[in-house]
């Protein structure tokens, strides 16, 4: 039997991992074919190679040789096709991004800049669109990356990555200019007796404070409703009222005192933005370097 250059390369990033699951997502590869490909090596060399433990996996005495002997071409091979790729201009193509437009405005605008420069001849077309849109999207090749908050859920299909990406936490902030009209702590119940900008109805953060008022009879009342975080963001600071905001986002006016947050006795779910992609997609290899860079912000 002929031994793939593909079974090799997977008991390598089994080995890197030291699970399989793990190898799988890195290589876009379901966990079923990974196995399938271990099995298929170890019946190629006549040889059992790794062994499950309730830990994860283990390799032999034969698979411990084995990875001794691949890990340096492999890594080799790996690293002048990463060298190949970042001198080559033959990545001439257009990536379709869906993403909230205050995660493009904070995130995404400085990645793609910078990325263009490594990478002239790629193009971007960002998009601003509800989640099961975007995924709908992503499933017709209509989209190559989108984001979306981890409780924004919909049926993904066998061919969807999805990755983790950041820790979000919802959180109420003023400016400046009002600190002396609001006190540091204000109680879900006197909340409304406050001028409160937020988005519009739908938001994961905005269904959950809403989900707040109902646990003690209260309903969520908001003077100023808008389309997009930002716009919260740009009607706070103008000192029109109180924000729901996502706090990492203003990061950099908390710690400048340019925005103020107000506690409260509400306790909202910490939430995780994640992003997902095609596996099958014909980008997939530009796709994986520049979710790299983001990975990095």
């Amino acid at each position: 039997m002929n031994v793939s250059f593909d079974w090799y390369n997977v008991f390598y990033y089994v080995c890197e991992f030291k699970n399989v699951t793990k190898a799988a997502n890195f290589l876009c590869v379901s966990q079923p074919a990974i196995t399938r490909h271990i099995r298929n090596l170890e019946k190629a060399l006549g040889k059992k190679l790794i062994t499950k433990t309730p830990k994860g996996i283990e390799l032999t005495t034969a698979g411990k040789l084995l990875y001794n002997e691949i890990k340096t071409p492999i890594e080799n091979l790996n690293l002048a096709n990463a060298n190949f790729n970042a001198k080559s201009d033959d990545y001439d193509t257009v990536i379709i991004i869906n993403a909230g437009v205050s995660t493009t405005r904070h995130y995404l605008l400085n990645v793609l800049a910078k990325f263009n420069k490594k990478h002239p001849n790629v193009k971007f077309t960002v998009n601003s669109s509800e989640y099961k849109v975007s995924f709908q999207k992503l499933r017709e090749g209509k989209s190559d990356l989108i984001f979306y908050s981890s409780e924004e859920r919909v049926e993904m299909g066998n061919n969807v990555v999805e990755q983790g990406w950041k820790n979000i936490n919802d959180s109420f902030v003023i400016s400046s200019k009002l600190k002396d009209k609001y006190p540091d702590f204000i109680s879900i119940k006197d909340l409304n007796n406050f001028p409160i900008v937020c988005k519009k109805s739908g938001g994961t953060g905005r269904r959950n404070l809403e989900k707040e008022f109902e646990k003690v009879g209260l309903k969520f009342l908001p003077t100023y409703q808008l389309s997009h975080n930002w716009l919260v963001e740009e009607y706070v600071k103008m000192g029109l009222g109180m924000g729901l905001v996502i706090k990492e986002l203003v990061e950099e006016q908390l710690k400048s005192g340019e925005l103020v947050e107000i506690k409260t006795d509400i306790v909202l779910p910490k939430r995780k933005y994640v992003f997902a992609y095609s596996k099958t997609s014909d980008k997939l290899n530009i796709l994986k370097e520049l979710i790299e860079e983001l990975k990095k912000v």
